[in-house]
């Protein structure tokens, strides 16, 4: 989901709580094996510790992402709400070369699944990806970001526009400033030449 208003571009990538579901699920299921059906069997006695693990990793380390983009702050604030903390991630405009959209595909039982992430890459040649995991972002997104970092006003584009005028005036006053000071010297020597011709004239009257 994604909203424009106040000169920022807001991206909620809310699946983090069917994420939980399936975390609160996986732990239940395992300590309930554990409690109330101990099997002696040793892959049962592996995997019921293994989905109590996976389950608190998903419970705690998977976040809702809310992506602001911001043009009076130019800046690209990342915010991650877990499951019991939060935290926050600044990148400034300036430092972002290009927003793109990562892609990767799995095949189980016939069918392919693709999932995507979004990436900014910065003038470093560092990618920041926006999660650590592939998921259910639009690649859209990254378009949408991309152009609206982009994007100037139009006062912004008038006064780049004027920029090149005036660097271009600047330009042909230098030129003109480097033929004055070349004509005097040539003038001097012709000035010289003509005096010399004339002081023999003037001895001979």
């Amino acid at each position: 989901m994604s909203a424009q208003k106040n000169g920022q571009l807001v991206i909620k990538d809310s699946d983090a709580i069917i994420v939980w579901i399936a975390g609160g699920i996986f732990t239940m299921w395992g300590i309930i094996d554990l409690i109330f059906f101990p099997s002696k069997m040793l892959i049962f006695e592996i995997m019921n510790p293994v989905l109590v693990i996976s389950g608190l990793v998903i419970l705690l380390f998977y976040a809702n992402l809310t992506i602001i983009a911001d043009r009076p702050t130019r800046s690209l604030r990342l915010e991650y709400r877990y499951l019991l903390f939060h935290g926050v991630r600044v990148i400034p405009f300036d430092d972002i070369e290009n927003i793109h959209s990562g892609k990767s595909s799995s095949s189980s039982h016939g069918h392919t699944r693709t999932g995507y992430r979004i990436v900014a890459t910065l003038k470093n040649g560092r990618n920041i990806p926006f999660r650590s995991s592939f998921g259910g972002a639009d690649p859209h997104w990254a378009t949408r970001l991309q152009a609206f970092i982009d994007y100037k006003t139009a006062a912004e584009r008038r006064s780049a526009v004027a920029q090149i005028p005036s660097q271009a005036g600047s330009s042909i006053q230098s030129d003109e400033m480097d033929e004055t000071n070349e004509s005097p010297s040539s003038g001097e020597t012709e000035s010289g030449s003509i005096s010399e011709q004339g002081l023999p004239n003037q001895g001979s009257k």
